[in-house]
């Protein structure tokens, strides 16, 4: 393995990066000093444990980022039909609607789901990534139905806020202040337009198409400052992109949610994957191939060449006669150098957001509000959900299962979040998120026995302004091209699982044909 010598540039962003680091470490310490003054500190130290890291694992991402690339030198071992890179729903949704072909999927770390992997306490099954999905009709409930899983939905009781400055700060459940009715009020007639996805018809539209082109906080004139970061931290959470960030197109998608119900599975999305990597595996030949990381695709007239390396250090090549590509657009460009140019342009200026999810396992039920429950930007963390609440609905819960409140702190795009999920000091984050949490969850330090956490350093594609005319852009290039096909849930619309979903299906349609 060849390395490369420590130019200028690297110094520089080295240095900015330990800036960046000591910078963020400083704020988040600032933070905890503020929470303190309510919350034990010597309890912050003795009543938990702390699980080892889940989620991103940066080694080899890193080495391909900065052109430490292996020198291979390997004959093509394997010939398929059809080749996936990456085992997210995207991906495994893909090998499912395949099921019946010769394919083989590449996933480079050893469990497969992506983003929608979870864990278990007590019986109680919990997201460390995405926790519930917008909808479970047409495709995603033919898929669910098929694979036997079965969530359930959520209407009332489903969202609470908590402001700071509110009296006693107390919870306020669903939408029940003037400012919430108003913002439905101005967002329904564009819910209408936009429809339950967003086409490519519709953005193309005058109206939508003005949209996509300008920032939501356009859009939100005239809100008090308790409201906008209330809203600003709902679509954080939901897409690493606040009111400055996402486009008005982007934001709007997201607050359907305030009208509609949302569905839930045990475990959230992390049931998903389970399903799916069980009914591809009992379609039969082992296709699956997890702890396979892909370092090169070459793109040829008809197909494609995949060299990929192993735990064990051996490097392999498949052959293919088509690849679907379900990583981030960013890695997307950097395994495919024979991409042409107008595809790389396209995909080289997203933004990506990164995020915190800390799971928090409870001995007893101390939190008994809504599944989702929102706070305004004086916490650094955006919302929590409660893990046992699909439980409760199927009437499979009883008190001795405890409780798992799963809390998430997104980052928007810049180096602060990935920096400090790169420097992965554990005893920050939680001593952090344990004195923020004990002001909202009584008795947290009587009950909580640990905190898992999860770090996802470039999460989700954040839909900025002209995001959805970017991803039709990239599918009409796509088009022109038989050896490959882009199926990451952000060529789909907002990532998702739906999003995924939709791009798996398509995907799979495309290569039958």
């Amino acid at each position: 393995m060849s390395k490369l010598p420590l130019s200028r540039r690297r110094f520089l962003g080295n240095l900015v990066q330990f800036i960046a680091r000591t910078t963020s470490l400083a704020s988040l310490s600032n933070i905890v000093s503020n929470f303190e003054t309510k919350a034990n500190a010597e309890q912050i130290s003795k009543t938990y444990k702390i699980s080892p890291w889940t989620g991103d694992d940066f080694t080899l991402g890193h080495q391909l980022r900065s052109q430490i690339i292996p020198n291979f030198s390997i004959d093509t071992e394997k010939e398929v039909d059809f080749v996936i890179v990456g085992g997210g729903v995207a991906g495994l949704t893909t090998a499912y609607y395949l099921r019946g072909e010769n394919f083989l999927l590449l996933e480079q770390y050893d469990h497969l789901g992506g983003e929608s992997i979870g864990g278990s306490y007590q019986g109680i099954d919990y997201s460390m990534g995405a926790a519930y999905i917008g909808q479970a009709e047409g495709i995603y409930g033919e898929l669910f139905s098929e694979l036997g899983i079965n969530p359930v939905e959520i209407e009332k009781d489903k969202n609470a806020w908590h402001m700071s400055d509110n009296e006693n700060n107390n919870w306020i459940l669903d939408n029940g202040t003037s400012e919430f009715k108003r913002l439905i009020e101005e967002a329904e007639p564009i819910w209408k337009v936009i429809g339950k996805d967003v086409s490519k018809e519709a953005v193309l539209s005058d109206e939508l198409s003005k949209l996509d082109k300008m920032p939501f906080a356009n859009c939100m004139k005239g809100y008090s400052p308790a409201f906008m970061s209330l809203i600003d931290n709902y679509l954080k959470s939901s897409c690493c992109g606040g009111i400055n960030n996402l486009s008005a197109l982007a934001a709007y998608s997201v607050l359907s949610e305030f009208v509609e119900p949302i569905s839930v599975f045990e475990g959230g999305n992390s049931a998903i994957p389970k399903a799916l990597v069980k009914a591809i595996n009992k379609a039969g030949l082992r296709r699956l191939l997890p702890g396979a990381f892909v370092w090169r695709i070459d793109l040829k007239e008809n197909g494609a060449s995949i060299i990929y390396g192993l735990k064990d250090g051996g490097y392999h090549r498949v052959n293919c006669r088509h690849v679907i590509v379900c990583t981030p657009p960013f890695i997307t460009y950097r395994i495919m150098p024979k991409l042409d140019d107008q595809m790389k342009a396209c995909l080289m200026p997203f933004k990506y957001g990164s995020y915190l999810v800390a799971n928090f396992l409870l001995k007893k039920k101390i939190f008994d509000h809504a599944y989702d429950n929102y706070v305004d930007n004086k916490f650094s963390f955006a919302d929590f959900i409660v893990a046992e609440t699909p439980y409760q609905y199927h009437g499979k819960y009883n008190q001795s299962m405890g409780s798992v409140l799963t809390v998430y702190q997104p980052y928007v795009p810049g180096s602060e979040g990935r920096t400090l999920l790169f420097a992965g000091d554990k005893q920050y984050f939680s001593k952090s998120l344990f004195a923020q949490m004990s002001q909202l969850a009584e008795h947290l330090d009587k009950y909580l026995e640990e905190i898992v956490l999860t770090r996802w350093g470039h999460a989700m594609v954040v839909a900025q302004p002209g995001f959805f005319n970017q991803i039709y852009k990239i599918k009409t290039i796509q088009e022109k091209n038989q050896s490959y096909t882009l199926a990451h849930n952000s060529m789909q619309g907002l990532p998702c699982a739906e999003s995924a979903i939709r791009a798996a299906k398509y995907a799979a349609k495309r290569v039958k044909g």
